[in-house]
């Protein structure tokens, strides 16, 4: 059976952590691995999360999220 996928706020409530700081984090996410959009076709859609994705990434240790932000900043540019 397939995971299913969570709203924002019910993500940010099991990571105990405030909507706020859940978007100061999104550029650490990837689009279709974390996240997807309800919508898809609908770019102002909300995004819907899979846990354990997000789990596996927060994971990890401090310095290997900084250089994933900072390689996702420099792809950015």
């Amino acid at each position: 059976m397939a995971e299913r996928w969570i709203s924002s706020k019910e993500l940010s409530k099991h990571l105990c952590i405030g909507r706020d700081t859940l978007i100061r984090h999104y550029p650490i996410f990837t689009e279709g691995v974390h996240y997807r959009l309800k919508d898809p076709f609908n770019p102002l859609s909300h995004k819907v999360w899979k846990l354990s994705e997000v789990e596996r990434l927060l994971s990890q240790s401090r310095s290997a999220l900084h250089r994933r932000l900072v390689r996702k900043q420099a792809a950015a540019k």
